[in-house]
């Protein structure tokens, strides 16, 4: 289970003061809540955002009693909230003090408008939870600032529009988005799920037993193009395959601007993905098989 935004507070008890402040509701709401006491963490929290919206715990509280909400199965309820954290003036790219594993911002919007993607797809409202995974996705993006966290969200995110695309029947759509997380991402984290997404949409297709020689043409052609820095060069790559330019995740600096690309280390490169793998099986109407360990499955 999701843990709650919390804050860093410093809770100082005197005799003085007899009253209870925001934080005291905050801190009750969070050990209600981790004690599964929803209702109790509603009131907690929403007592925050009626008697004091102008508190630096404002947007804290809110978001947290949207998800107390959606915790104590209120969809409806939840979803008001949501959408009131969308229409308000919090910043995602406030930053949190916490663990160093943990998200570095709070990424109000972002959550807010996944979350509301995610209730409309358990009412099965398919182009409502579309519209906000695009906000989540465009609108409010994700902040982090480790690559591999980067990519997981990248991989999670193509894979989430996909099965929206598919349960409103939109195949060439699904696979468009599979198609575009870049070849080689899973080094920085694993994509066997969406691999094997592609693996079974292509199995279908008419035109199956020509993908193999398809995508050998699509990486004969592949693009290389130069990044020029004060004293580097950088070269990033692609390819077009199913009218989809498809990102390289091969990435080399070079003190001399005058190097060429590796091209024909590349084109080995993606002979030797996971990718490549699950289309060349796809062509021959077999199936990606699941790796009977993790050092089975491929990595590069």
């Amino acid at each position: 289970m999701k843990t709650l935004i919390t804050i860093g507070l410093c809770i100082i008890s005197t005799l003085v003061l007899a009253q209870k402040m925001p934080s005291d509701y905050f801190e009750e709401g969070i050990t209600f809540y981790d004690q599964e006491r929803y209702n109790d963490a509603e009131n907690a929290f929403r007592y925050i955002v009626i008697n004091h919206p102008k508190s630096k715990i404002y947007y804290e509280s809110l978001f947290n009693l949207g998800y107390s909400y959606l915790n104590n199965h209120k969809a409806d309820s939840a979803i008001y909230i949501f959408k009131k954290m969308l229409a308000s003036g919090a910043v995602d790219l406030k930053e949190v003090r916490g663990d160093i594993m943990e998200s570095p911002y709070r990424d109000y919007k972002h959550k807010s408008s996944r979350i509301l993607s995610s209730i409309y797809y358990d009412k099965q409202k398919y182009d409502s939870a579309l519209h906000f995974l695009i906000l989540s996705d465009t609108v409010y993006p994700y902040h982090h600032f480790c690559g591999n966290e980067y990519a997981g969200n990248t991989i999670e995110t193509c894979e989430y529009y996909a099965d929206i695309y598919l349960k409103m029947g939109d195949t060439n759509k699904a696979l468009h988005k599979l198609l575009s997380i870049p070849i080689g991402i899973e080094s920085l984290a694993g994509n066997k799920s969406a691999m094997k997404m592609i693996n079974s949409l292509l199995i279908k297709r008419p035109d199956r037993k020509l993908l193999a020689s398809m995508l050998d043409t699509s990486i004969m052609n592949i693009k290389a193009i130069a990044h020029y820095y004060e004293k580097d060069t950088s070269f990033t790559y692609n390819i077009t395959f199913l009218d989809t330019k498809i990102e390289v995740e091969y990435y080399r600096n070079y003190r001399d601007p005058r190097t060429t690309p590796e091209i024909d280390l590349v084109k080995n490169y993606i002979h030797n993905s996971i990718f490549y793998e699950a289309i060349a099986l796809a062509s021959k109407g077999k199936e990606l098989p699941n790796p009977k360990s993790k050092k089975d499955e491929k990595t590069f």
